[in-house]
């Protein structure tokens, strides 16, 4: 597994993303809503958090619930808006179809951050402002 700029893996940031996701609306995220959204194993889920739980990024309770702390929060709102910047490029601006744009936003996400995700921010924004997106569809 690769390292990311976070010091966590692409899967782990993954998971992040994924319990972010579902507590915004009821606050707390059980394993097995978490192992449905990402299409893992239950007890592939309870590995993942408790090791996300040591490394500060999730508060866990066996057989509980899972919350985000500040630090995991953070990051995973950095990784939802990354996500939301290339799906909007891949899909919005390159005319891809909606899985493939998805997938691809997905593996991006973990790889562009700093400055080159800062200026690919900006291309996006400029193509928004200044040019249709019919003009690069293939």
């Amino acid at each position: 597994m690769t390292e990311m700029v976070s010091g966590l893996t692409a899967v782990q940031e993954d998971y992040l993303e994924a319990i972010y996701r579902l507590t915004l609306d009821r606050k707390v995220a059980r394993n097995k809503e978490i192992a449905e959204s990402l299409g893992v194993k239950t007890a592939t889920v309870t590995g993942a958090v408790q090791h996300l739980a040591e490394l500060g990024y999730v508060n866990y309770e066996s057989h509980g619930y899972v919350t985000l702390t500040e630090r995991g929060t953070r990051l995973a709102k950095e990784l939802l808006d990354r996500h939301r910047l290339f799906f909007e490029f891949f899909q919005g601006i390159l005319g891809l179809d909606e899985k493939v744009a998805n997938d691809l936003a997905c593996r991006t996400e973990h790889h562009i951050t700093g400055e080159p995700y800062r200026r690919f921010r900006s291309l996006v924004a400029h193509f928004k402002s200044c040019t249709s997106p019919d003009k690069f569809q293939g």
